[in-house]
């Protein structure tokens, strides 16, 4: 059968009750009431596709392919005024999983971010360390076999 996944989210955060001016002179990176809440996008979303199929009519066999697509849209790694802010690109990412199983084994080979995406999640900023991303894993191809017990 085939399984469709998604999720989305549509978003508009913003910090209810934020520093007092006292507070901002003594942490300039604290937010303020009003400011968009760090690393929330106003728009992601996520789709997954699941086909499985036996292998043939005598065998107890299966086949499996996915694909699973990950939208993030642009957001900031700080609140907005902060020193250290940095907007975030958007980023997709791509992932594919072709597997065999029984119901004692499963051999899969996957690729993960397919588009070798250099996808930013998050920052680490500071004065230090001026625009230290956190990003994607790059390409991955891989082999996974697992035996239940």
């Amino acid at each position: 059968p085939l399984t469709v996944r998604s999720a989305g989210a549509i978003q508009d955060a913003n910090l209810k009750e934020g520093a007092t001016p006292d507070q901002l002179a003594i942490n300039p990176t604290l937010g303020v009431s009003g400011d968009k809440l760090p690393d929330v996008a106003p728009f992601q979303f996520a789709v997954g596709l699941n086909y499985t199929t036996p292998l043939s009519a005598t065998s107890d066999w299966s086949a499996t392919l996915a694909a699973d697509i990950n939208y993030q849209g642009k957001r900031n790694a700080y609140f907005q005024n902060s020193p250290f802010n940095i907007e975030l690109k958007p980023y997709t990412l791509v992932d594919l999983r072709a597997s065999i199983s029984n119901d004692l084994w499963t051999v899969s080979v996957f690729a993960r971010n397919l588009t070798d995406k250099r996808a930013q999640l998050s920052a680490i900023n500071s004065s230090q360390d001026p625009y230290a991303f956190i990003t994607a894993r790059p390409r991955t191809f891989g082999l996974s076999v697992l035996r239940n017990f």
